[in-house]
């Protein structure tokens, strides 16, 4: 039987988010290792809006996931 979603709050790059998960731990783990991805562009890119760390942390994040699948 699949773990009962519930409602839990993640913090990336300052913004809390409530989702919805079953497994709670690993929607924590994701979320820091996006919110790992937003602070390193952010120390590494001049000035940027969130919006555009998010999508920059994203696509990055696709292509270690595309890398994996190579």
């Amino acid at each position: 039987m699949a773990p009962k979603p519930k409602r839990v709050e993640i913090d990336i790059f300052g913004q809390t988010f409530s989702l919805i998960a079953e497994d709670e731990a690993r929607l924590q783990e994701v979320a820091k290792h996006v919110d790992a991805q937003m602070k390193e562009l952010s120390q590494s890119t001049a000035t940027i809006d969130s919006f555009r760390l998010a999508v920059l942390a994203a696509l990055n994040i696709a292509n270690d996931r595309f890398d994996l699948a190579d």
